[in-house]
């Protein structure tokens, strides 16, 4: 039997549409600074895992995050959304406190044993929990045990309190987007137009089903003209 290509036009189309798809998507990887996303970033520029430069305005940018490859929020279980965005220090430390830490001598015990203050970069690591600003520049008490995630190394709180809140949060934000409330909005408007399109296809092909169910039966005859 012989065969050929029956929609070359098409074929062509396809191809070009997928190149634009792929240049669209290098050109967002490499400018669109992709590196924040995947390993994370602190409050003021650095990303987590790389040699940064300094960001003009920023005084506690362009440090060597090479050996710190985790993001670390001061108050990791008590998160507020303002704007779209997280209301809370976020720091790159070397790793995830795997243990509740309830005070200041915990949090410089961790420091020594792990390179990572857990408080803001000014602080001197040695001595990070003597200053007099300590507590102030120095993660909320007690720090919640944490573990990183497995993709984007941030450091997830393991206490079951932190999600409960974690939930009000959500829907907080979702108040917050009125996009939300759009889409919500022409769903209900709508609602009775989708139920009814799910009906007339659900039906449709229910009855397609059924058709080639009696079409494969052996006791089915074609009717020549009528079928």
């Amino acid at each position: 039997m012989y065969r050929k290509c029956t929609d070359p036009l098409w074929l062509v189309i396809f191809f070009l549409f997928w190149s634009g798809l792929m240049f669209i998507t290098g050109y967002a990887v490499t400018a669109g600074a992709a590196e924040r996303l995947i390993f994370g970033y602190d409050s003021y520029g650095n990303i987590c895992g790389r040699k940064n430069s300094p960001v003009v305005g920023a005084p506690l940018s362009g440090q060597d995050m090479r050996n710190k490859k985790y993001v670390f929020f001061l108050n990791s279980c008590g998160l507020e959304i303002n704007n779209l965005k997280i209301n809370s220090v976020a720091l790159c430390v070397t790793s995830c406190p795997q243990e509740q830490l309830i005070s200041l001598e915990d949090i410089q015990l961790f420091a020594d044993n792990n390179g990572s203050c857990l408080c803001i970069y000014n602080l001197n690591i040695s001595s990070c929990t003597h200053n007099s600003k300590a507590a102030g520049l120095c993660p909320a008490l007690p720090v919640p045990p944490s573990s990183s995630f497995p993709l984007f190394n941030r450091c997830v709180p393991q206490n079951a309190e932190c999600y409960s809140q974690f939930a009000s949060v959500l829907i907080d934000m979702v108040n917050e987007v009125d996009i939300f409330h759009r889409v919500l909005g022409g769903l209900m408007a709508g609602r009775d137009t989708v139920i009814g399109l799910c009906i007339l296809a659900l039906g449709y092909f229910s009855f397609s089903d059924a058709d080639i169910k009696e079409e494969d039966s052996p006791d089915y005859t074609a009717i020549p003209g009528c079928n």
